[in-house]
Parts: C-alpha cells; structure tokens; sequence
C-alpha cells in the first residue's frame, strides 16, 4: 500500500515559475556587478601613471592585457 504524506507543504501554483524569474534577475543582477567592478577597475589601472603602474608590477603596456582579462 502507497503512503502519502499528509503533512508535505503544497506549494502554490506558479510558485517555482516565480522562483525561477527571481533566480533569472538575482544572476543578472550578480552579473551585471561584476561587470560594473571590472569596468571601474580597468578605468582605473587606465587612469594610473606609468610611475603608478610599475609601482604595481605593471607596464602601460600591459593594460591592454588585464582588459582583456577582465573583459572574460
């Protein structure tokens, strides 16, 4: 004989389609600040001399390197 479980919460209609829109927009959000902290830090490795830069490791020619990195 099949038991069913009485006590299982029932979850209303839609509710996973819902979850799955909120899912949908919460990654696009995460997204979308991690393109905006890579684009600030490329602006700003943009904006340092080229004293600043080899103080960091970094050749102005280099900044084209870390774009493209941060673009990925």
């Amino acid at each position: 004989m099949t038991q069913i479980n009485v006590n299982a919460p029932v979850l209303p209609r839609g509710a996973l389609a819902i979850h799955a829109v909120v899912s949908a927009v919460e990654a696009l959000i995460a997204e979308f600040a991690l393109w905006n902290a890579r684009r600030n830090t490329a602006r700003a490795l943009s904006r340092l001399s080229d004293r600043q830069l080899q103080d960091i490791g970094l050749l102005g020619a280099d900044l084209e390197e870390v774009a493209a990195r941060l673009r990925r």
